[in-house]
């Protein structure tokens, strides 16, 4: 199945639930590759602590969130090539498929260890609302009993669903909606990426 095909699919999640869960979005030896260039970043020293707000208004907060993060700029190295063919078509597919006006993309890094979470939050900002889709790819698997799990409470429905990390699952959700990520037990690799409305500050693909 094609990517096409795998977003043709979460079509009819997002409508009636706000977001979508996809397994396999690619191959399991370019997940293996780029979890290992995730992992070398990190020993590079390139993963700073993440914080909340925007601009000039972030903070830090353990008390919130205590995972780390690498912003990606340089999709030029090759084991990204994959991922961005990945966000690539979900644009397409945001534009086409949902009619958003997605003008770029951001994306980064993360890395969970034993005992780091992020307590419930929105993407979009109200001062800030140029985040309109977001999602996260898992670089490894972790079982119930692991934590880690993603927390979404789903549009136009009471209580929570709970989505467990996957090697090559892509979870593509709004990112109004408010979610949030359990305390993890073990290590937790993802990338997660917002597809924009506004205009790009730095070298990020416009399609």
């Amino acid at each position: 199945m094609n990517l096409a095909d795998h977003f043709a699919l979460a079509k009819e999640q997002l409508a009636e639930q706000g977001f979508a869960v996809v397994d396999n979005v690619l191959p399991n030896d370019l997940v293996v590759s780029l979890k290992q260039k995730a992992m070398a970043w990190y020993e590079q020293g390139l993963y700073r602590p993440a914080r909340i707000g925007k601009l000039d208004e972030q903070q830090k907060r353990t008390d919130i969130r205590s995972d780390e993060i690498c912003w990606i700029d340089d999709w030029r190295e090759p084991e990204l090539a994959a991922l961005k063919e990945l966000y690539d078509q979900l644009v397409i597919f945001a534009r086409r498929g949902l009619y958003l006006p997605i003008t770029h993309y951001e994306a980064h890094l993360a890395v969970y260890w034993p005992e780091n979470f992020y307590l419930w939050h929105r993407d979009r900002h109200k001062r800030y609302p140029s985040r309109l889709i977001s999602s996260v790819f898992y670089l490894n698997d972790l079982n119930s009993e692991d934590g880690g799990t993603l927390q979404i409470r789903p549009l136009g429905r009471k209580g929570i669903e709970n989505i467990q990390p996957k090697s090559g699952r892509l979870v593509v959700f709004l990112s109004q909606l408010r979610h949030q990520v359990l305390a993890t037990q073990k290590q937790r690799w993802s990338v997660t990426c917002w597809l924009r409305d506004d205009m790009p500050n730095s070298p990020i693909p416009i399609l």
